[in-house]
């Protein structure tokens, strides 16, 4: 049954790497879109990014579009009959035109114990706020940025020797977990979205040089 459910993923960088590793394992993974890649380094040569890398070892198709704007790129994605759009770590907005796409539906993992530290930089904030526990969540997702249900949680403690490196690795590890379980309870109808508390909400801000 997973080999016939298509997928298309959508992330960019390091934390989204074990997921598209599990979900290409266990699901038929359609196409990928990853963000245009970038030049860097004294020579300004174009690198790509570790999803893009990924998808090229599984010779997967990838897309890397600026925005979804457009009509045609929105086309696209349709043609693609996706049963699920699955997003790690993009960095670029989805337009309702694009959530409404799936036949199942556009889940989000995240690396927080929602709604705590919605946004950009939730391991950093976490750590920098001497939070005990944090999670990796599967979310069903709105327009609204990490506001949607979540399909699954897993929860972890953070230890006193814990960087924010450990502790991506760990959460990018849970969140494929998350993923995976939260498609599975979808497929099967066994699935029930617990809408995110109103209470407890915090945003994590992008990381700047200032705070590095």
């Amino acid at each position: 049954m997973r080999n016939k459910i298509r997928i298309i993923f959508m992330g960019t960088p390091d934390f989204a790497v074990p997921s598209l590793n599990a979900i290409h394992k266990e699901y038929r993974v359609s196409c990928v879109y990853t963000q245009h890649p970038k030049k860097s380094g004294r020579g300004l040569k174009t690198k790509l990014n570790p999803i893009h890398e990924l998808a090229n070892h599984y010779n997967l198709p990838v897309k890397t579009p600026q925005n979804f704007r457009s009509f045609d790129i929105i086309n696209e994605i349709k043609n693609l009959k996706p049963d699920f759009i699955i997003v790690v770590a993009y960095g670029i907005i989805l337009p309702k035109a694009v959530l409404d796409i799936p036949n199942f539906s556009c889940l989000n993992g995240h690396a927080s114990d929602l709604p705590r530290w919605r946004g950009a930089a939730p391991i950093q904030r976490a750590i920098e706020a001497g939070d005990k526990t944090t999670a990796a969540c599967a979310m069903i997702m709105e327009e609204t940025l990490d506001t949607g249900p979540v399909i699954a949680k897993k929860k972890i403690n953070i230890l006193n020797k814990d960087t924010a490196s450990s502790l991506h690795d760990k959460l990018s590890k849970l969140t494929a977990d998350v993923l995976i379980e939260s498609m599975d309870m979808i497929i099967q109808n066994k699935f029930k979205p617990i809408k995110q508390k109103i209470t407890g909400i915090t945003y994590a801000n992008k990381i700047t040089p200032n705070d590095t």
